[in-house]
């Protein structure tokens, strides 16, 4: 949604065509990228769910500890923080370093891209949206 409005106000700034545009403009946004055309924000059910159940519950499932049982909402919820650090393929601020960046998930995988961690710390960082 906010590449969205960034491609919009740039739009604006040059009148839907701009000197140089290599197509000769004018931009049409119907054939742009979901994620740039008013894609519906991430949430639980639509995203997070099925990231942890890809990548995450292998090693926290519902049969083990219950405060790192990562098939409920509500133990995300209270180990948010930590994840977002632990996920994010780079550095966050107001992260210690421990867990480090992209230190999760550990073992053999499958892994995240970097697009999907993104999109997890995001996620995380709107108040994690169910």
């Amino acid at each position: 949604m906010k590449y969205a409005l960034a491609f919009a106000l740039f739009l604006s700034s040059c009148g839907g065509e701009c000197a140089g545009d290599p197509c000769g403009g004018p931009f049409d946004l119907s054939t742009a990228p979901s994620d740039l055309a008013g894609a519906p924000a991430t949430t639980y059910s639509n995203f997070a769910q099925n990231f942890f159940a890809t990548y995450c519950v292998r090693c926290h499932p519902a049969a083990g500890e219950s405060a790192r049982d990562f098939t409920k909402l509500a133990v995300i919820q209270t180990n948010a923080h930590d994840i977002m650090c632990g996920v994010s393929p780079t550095a966050l601020a107001g992260c210690s370093g421990n867990p480090a960046p992209a230190q999760f998930p550990i073992g053999n995988g499958p892994f995240p891209s970097d697009d999907e961690r993104n999109r997890l710390v995001a996620w995380i960082q709107a108040g994690l949206p169910q």
